[in-house]
């Protein structure tokens, strides 16, 4: 047996490394997502995250199951520590969640495996995958729900490998975990169907009492308190019931996607994308394998067997869940895959050791590092090759470009250490429209201008419509009535573009007398008897 202790079972020595390893890991991935953080002010739901965090919002616009209570208050917290710009500094709150993250995932798989160089591998995967990286350097919730996930896993690990008589409290504290995760994004009720299976496996085999189950509900009920404050304070508010519980569980607008939906041959061929957008890497072909081995190893089985089955049902939901991103509801199933490499590298490279390719740890490495180099040079590859630049559209332009935004690298490339192309916009427009103009914006488009004119007071006085949404500045609605009030009284009417509110612009061309004139970033809205300013 070799001597070195990142492949064989954990010595004294290798113990104790591997109590301050995963800080450290944790520290070089935080540097590495720090380096590569958005600067500011990003589009579409980062920037509304931005900006409800700036307004203390906890309800947001679009209902419950989309408020996020938890993410907001912790990431407003997290500002008043922290010095440097407002939107900055929430990014920067995405960046330490995801690498306290990293630590605990490390932490758990060392635990469960007893190895350390498996475990290494599967979290370089796993914070180098498109979409956890993505997600770990812009404003967004997956930050704090990855963390507050890695917690619960740590837990399941540590009930699993105790023999205390008081293990239960290991299970009574995950239930607590999982309910404060509830209370950041509902994804995490997924995750319930195992573990409350599993624990009533562990009643069944007289490993915890049964009377341990009403400190479990009690911890999830606690856990979960603030999203369920929210929802007793709106039913309290005269929202029926039945509407407030379909606002808790979809959000305002989303019920026919979460449910009823039946998978194709054309969804279930994009989620195989996703996975390889996520792993572009042969190290991907392992999952299946580390899934067959984990379920075969007594000594790892049952936890194992937990984790496929949250990696289960969340894929299920996923897959249902058709909206435009998508992608991004699979995330619990990118954590579980790059677990299950790390459990086939563990198996096949002790099996044998002198033959078994996974044994060359430079190989390895250098297969989890390739994504890095992959999301670098695909975007300019895509703009290079002409039919590859026009699947990427049918994929990436849903509503048509946005002004002054690289869409293949913002999509493609997870850094967005040089991404200011928010912040541009949104200045170049307040700039066009000010003093009192009227823009109407887009769900993508609306949020740094909202930013901009709320945080840094700019030009307050243009005002910003979309429907009925909530609008920065005065109130002001982008229904014809409005544009031509606004045109009769001298203040001048934007859009973003006719490819981006195509509805909106087929209305003002169906009129007859208005004219859309390019003015960048946006267009203006003019009446035809006007000559061209």
């Amino acid at each position: 047996m070799c001597a070195n202790n990142l492949e064989n079972p954990l010595s004294s020595r290798s113990i104790s490394t591997s109590f301050y390893l995963p800080w450290l890991i944790g520290l070089l991935v935080g540097l590495l997502y720090l380096l590569t953080l958005a600067p500011g002010v990003l589009w579409q739901d980062s920037g509304m995250f931005q900006v409800h965090i700036w307004q203390s919002d906890l309800r947001g616009r679009l209902g419950l199951a989309l408020a996020h209570p938890l993410y907001i208050v912790l990431a407003r917290a997290f500002t008043w520590i922290i010095p440097g710009d407002f939107a900055w500094r929430v990014n920067l709150f995405s960046a330490v969640c995801s690498a306290g993250a990293i630590a605990l995932f490390f932490a758990s798989l060392v635990r469960l495996t007893r190895l350390i160089w498996p475990a290494l591998v599967a979290v370089a995967l796993l914070a180098l995958s498109h979409t956890f990286w993505t997600h770990a350097v812009i404003a967004e919730v997956y930050g704090l729900y990855a963390l507050l996930l890695s917690l619960e896993m740590y837990l399941l690990v540590r009930y699993h490998q105790s023999t205390s008589p008081r293990k239960a409290w290991w299970l009574v504290s995950l239930f607590l975990v999982n309910g404060l995760n509830i209370s950041n994004h509902l994804l995490a009720l997924l995750h319930l169907p195992a573990y409350v299976i599993y624990t009533l496996l562990q009643v069944r085999a007289r490993r915890i009492r049964i009377s341990r189950l009403v400190f479990m509900l009690l911890a999830l009920s606690i856990g979960a308190g603030l999203y369920e404050a929210m929802i007793i304070v709106q039913i309290s508010r005269g929202s029926g019931f039945v509407d407030t519980v379909k606002s808790a569980l979809f959000g305002i607008h989303w019920q026919n996607h979460v449910i009823g939906r039946i998978p194709d041959l054309t969804t279930l061929a994009k989620c195989l994308g996703y996975f390889l957008l996520n792993f572009p890497t042969p190290l991907l072909l392992l999952a299946p394998a580390g899934i067959y081995f984990a379920l075969r190893d007594s000594r790892v089985r049952s936890v194992a067997a937990v984790w496929f089955g949250i990696c289960t049902v969340a894929f299920i939901f996923a897959l249902r869940y058709r909206v435009p991103d998508q992608y991004v509801f699979f995330f619990p199933c990118y954590i579980f895959t790059v677990v299950f490499i790390g459990l086939a590298v563990s198996r096949i490279g002790s099996a044998q050791p002198s033959k078994a390719f996974l044994s060359n740890k430079i190989v390895v490495l250098a297969l989890a590092l390739l994504p890095a180099l992959i999301y670098e040079l695909v975007p300019v590859v895509i703009a290079r090759v002409e039919f590859l630049a026009h699947i990427a559209d049918q994929a990436l332009l849903v509503g048509g470009p946005v002004p002054g935004r690289d869409t293949y690298a913002y999509f493609l490339r997870p850094r967005k250490n040089a991404d200011r192309s928010a912040e541009v916009f949104a200045l170049a427009a307040l700039e066009l429209a000010q003093p009192d103009g009227l823009i109407i914006a887009d769900n993508t488009t609306r949020n740094p201008i909202i930013y901009l004119q709320q945080v840094r007071g700019f030009y307050t006085g243009v005002y910003l419509a979309q429907g009925d949404d909530l609008q920065a500045g005065k109130e002001a609605k982008p229904n014809l009535a409005a544009v031509d009030r606004c045109l009769a009284s001298g203040r001048k009417v934007f859009i973003v573009s006719p490819s981006r509110q195509s509805v909106l612009a087929e209305q003002l061309r169906a009129q007859g007398r208005f004219r859309l004139i390019p003015k960048y970033p946006l267009y203006e809205v003019q009446l035809l008897d006007l000559p061209p300013s």
